[in-house]
């Protein structure tokens, strides 16, 4: 199983930022909260304050990156990726196509080679959460050969 702790008003990517419980195992998690607060214009952090931003798309910095990528995907494609969050007025991919996936699949390695210039600086409040994991097997033969023997 997949676990991802977060800020509530974040989208969870378990996938990049989680980590894992074994069945089997017991698991003591352990984490403390970081704040980083940034100041916009004119200061030098030039932060954004996505929190206030009521436009669709705009609620996390990463919200931002995905729907500037979804506009390169459109700029080259002429459609966006149909899993990740777009306009709802643009076209969706179809990712049977081979001619459609191949055009996505070059847009990505390029962003992937050449970075993207999506202009989403950093927000003006970002929470972390650093996290400490231990894990043990359990029932662990100790306990198994203790309570057998009672």
């Amino acid at each position: 199983m997949r676990i991802e702790i977060h800020n509530p008003k974040d989208i969870p990517d378990p996938e990049r930022n989680g980590f894992n419980i074994f069945p089997g195992y017991k698991s003591h998690i352990t984490f403390s909260q970081t704040i980083i607060g940034r100041l916009p214009l004119p200061y030098k952090d030039k932060c954004f304050s996505y929190a206030d931003n009521q436009g669709l798309f705009m609620e996390s910095q990463m919200r931002c990156i995905q729907a500037c990528i979804q506009e390169y995907n459109y700029m080259q494609c002429g459609c966006v990726e149909p899993l990740s969050p777009s306009k709802a007025d643009l076209t969706k991919c179809n990712v049977i196509n081979s001619t459609v996936l191949c055009c996505l699949d070059k847009v990505l390695n390029n962003l992937a080679f050449y970075g993207h210039n999506c202009k989403c600086p950093l927000p003006c409040l970002t929470t972390y959460y650093n996290k400490q994991q231990t894990s043990a097997k359990w029932p662990s033969k100790a306990s198994f050969l203790q309570k057998s023997t009672i």
